[in-house]
């Protein structure tokens, strides 16, 4: 561990590496740092050229800060210009950047006061900031808060629209152009190859849920019905149920992975959750199709009204945002109660000999 006291003064340029390297007191000079955890919250008159795992800088910098680090906190003040490539990079509010903000991240929240320019390329980029000129960004996902204060354009590539919220002030205009991959991409077979993905995907979704109805139709006739009769009774039990599981195995299976005896265990109970949950749906697309289809007076409980229901099913989750929700609310109530109707079989079961 590296040291520079908080009254020490470090005349000429300052090097150091180690595991933690921590400047506290004053560097006359630039700062040249390599470790695994860097903090400086005292002032360099210089530069500081960083490249660590971490890096928090909550000091006072008179002129750059570069730095490439996993984690890259700045809340001090930045006299010119920070030009930062790291896993996930914040500015947080107490931060002052004089210059430009030049950030290459995985996620970046910006909620600095930046004094000229500010570009970005992110998976995914959070704007709170007041920034005096322009914002360029390169990203999966923007949200731009409404405590932004923005005084020229904001122009951005990204396949997603950007979330603006009310209230958030750019002074100039905001211009969406299409990702660079869509633009490779377009009207090319490469597209089609992507687009025909996606329907591959969905059709593949729809054979395995089609493929599972007809196992629990014939196979297991009895589980189903022992489902179908909970959630027809006691719908609401069964997603409160369901949402309890949901929670539930992941934590187990976190905690099993914990200790080595327990980690086969684990990756079975993940397995399982994972083909449960894929599987739930089925017991709700019975369940729905089979209230909607004797409403309207046909037979229900055949593999047609199945289908039938199925193929609504996955009408609904094709829109969006709505058929999110529709989706997990189906998960849930099949999840709990295929789970009710196994513990049922189970506690009534008969013993041998009985």
């Amino acid at each position: 561990m590296i040291v520079l006291p908080a009254k020490a003064v470090h005349k000429g340029d300052y090097f150091a590496m180690g595991d933690s390297v921590e400047i506290a007191g004053e560097v006359d000079g630039d700062v040249y740092l390599l470790a695994s955890q860097a903090v400086i919250d005292g002032k360099v008159t210089g530069d500081i050229l960083v490249l660590g795992g971490s890096v928090e800088i909550s000091g006072e910098v008179l002129n750059n800060v570069r730095a490439v680090a996993g984690q890259i906190l700045i809340s001090g003040k930045v006299k010119n210009n920070v030009t930062a490539l790291g896993g996930n990079v914040q500015l947080i509010s107490s931060a002052d950047i004089g210059g430009n903000v030049v950030i290459v991240a995985g996620n970046v929240d910006l909620s600095a006061q930046i004094g000229s320019d500010a570009t970005v390329v992110a998976s995914n980029l959070r704007i709170s900031s007041q920034i005096k000129n322009k914002v360029q960004a390169y990203v999966g996902q923007m949200r731009i808060t409404s405590r932004s204060q923005i005084g020229g354009n904001v122009d951005y590539r990204s396949s997603n629209q950007a979330y603006i919220d009310e209230g958030a002030e750019i002074g100039g205009s905001v211009t969406m152009h299409s990702s660079l991959m869509q633009e490779l991409t377009r009207e090319t077979w490469i597209e089609g190859i992507l687009v025909g993905s996606k329907v591959a995907a969905m059709l593949m979704n729809f054979l395995y849920t089609l493929v599972v109805a007809i196992i629990l139709l014939k196979v297991y006739p009895r589980n189903l019905e022992s489902t179908l009769e909970i959630l027809h009774k006691r719908p609401w039990k069964a997603l409160g149920f369901g949402l309890v599981l949901l929670i539930a195995l992941p934590l187990t299976a976190l905690v099993l992975l914990m200790t080595i005896l327990g980690v086969p265990f684990a990756l079975t109970l993940l397995a399982a959750n994972v083909i449960g949950l894929y599987t739930a749906k089925v017991y709700s697309i019975f369940w729905a199709s089979n209230w909607l289809f004797a409403k309207i007076g046909m037979k229900a409980g055949r593999l047609s009204t199945f289908c039938s229901g199925q193929v609504c099913y996955f009408a609904l989750t094709a829109i969006p945002v709505f058929g999110l929700l529709i989706a997990f609310a189906a998960m849930l109530f099949g999840l709990g109660a295929g789970v009710l109707a196994q513990t049922k079989r189970s506690l009534f079961q008969p013993k041998n000999g009985s």
